[in-house]
């Protein structure tokens, strides 16, 4: 299995350093119709499409990206509670609160049902039970790494 920092390093390359392709996936449509640059040159606003480029990240939800990074780092990782498969499976479920299709099957015995249901939960308040950026030292000065990355990775896509 990876290191949590091996990780970290795969998935902040993967997301950020894709920025300049969001035009495949999620094209600007109110930016490039209210834009001159776009409709002169008939391109997108992520595609090199405007004069001066213009790159706003929105890092509004850094207490909960940490929070999230924080829980998988010690569950997984530290005290070895769980497996990255699983919470993402409990995610998928919310928390054991929606057990339908297509994540679990209907015939899945009712008792096998229950079993996962309760380990989700007891999931869901080992989770709940962490520590919280902004109100534990180790889980700030983690946060604080986190978001050092996120800025020189921002930096570096412009350079």
């Amino acid at each position: 299995m990876d290191t949590f920092e091996d990780l970290m390093n795969r998935n902040f390359k993967g997301e950020l350093s894709g920025f300049s392709n969001l035009t495949k996936v999620c094209p600007a449509t109110l930016l490039n119709a209210f834009t001159a640059d776009m409709r002169k040159r008939g391109s997108d606003f992520y595609a090199n499409g405007t004069q001066y480029k213009l790159f706003c990240p929105q890092y509004t939800g850094v207490a909960n990206l940490v929070n999230s990074l924080w829980n998988i780092k010690q569950l997984v990782f530290v005290e070895k509670v769980t497996t990255l498969e699983e919470i993402r499976n409990c995610l998928l479920v919310n928390w054991g609160d929606e057990l339908v299709e297509p994540f679990v099957p209907t015939t899945l015995p009712e008792n096998m049902k229950n079993r996962l249901k309760n380990r989700c939960e007891m999931l869901r308040q080992l989770v709940w039970n962490q520590p919280k950026f902004g109100l534990n030292k180790n889980v700030t000065d983690f946060g604080l790494k986190i978001t050092q990355k996120l800025s020189k990775i921002t930096r570096r896509i412009f350079e």
